[in-house]
């Protein structure tokens, strides 16, 4: 089973809620599936795939904020269009596109409630972004 959706909560928030429609797991020492979850009162299936897509909007807004802030990428073009979000470039010791610094920077972020993006977060402590969505009712969007 396959489940995929756009934005919306993250992997982690989305598997507590799926991890019990899976029979168990494939263990690779063994190479053997094991039944370790088998439920009779639920339909479940072998395997359960969670994967959330972001939206080539909020890939955008979130490129253009991290552009401001990020010395690394003070030499990079800024993207602006979609077509600008796959073109690949070399920051933070890495050979990335945007993307892929907007998995690394919203994949923990529930953007559920999310309306924008903050056009100046503040950052703290080596964290990627500290309030950088705005949900309803905020302003300063982006």
């Amino acid at each position: 089973m396959d489940i995929n959706w756009t934005d919306g909560p993250t992997d982690d928030q989305v598997n507590k809620i799926t991890k019990k429609y899976q029979y168990g797991h494939f263990d690779g020492m063994i190479d053997c599936y094991e039944y370790s979850n088998n439920r009779e009162d639920i339909p479940q299936a072998k395997f359960v795939m969670c994967s959330r897509e972001l939206s080539d909007e909020i890939i955008l807004k979130t490129a253009k904020t991290a552009k401001k802030h990020y010395s690394d990428l003070e030499n990079i073009e800024e993207p602006q269009s979609k077509e600008d979000l796959s073109k690949s470039f070399s920051a933070f010791n890495d050979y990335i596109n945007w993307h892929q610094l907007a998995y690394k920077i919203l994949r923990e972020i529930d953007l559920t409630e999310a309306t924008g993006i903050i056009s100046d977060p503040e950052f703290t402590g080596g964290t990627m972004f500290s309030g950088f969505i705005i949900t309803k009712g905020e302003t300063n969007v982006l």
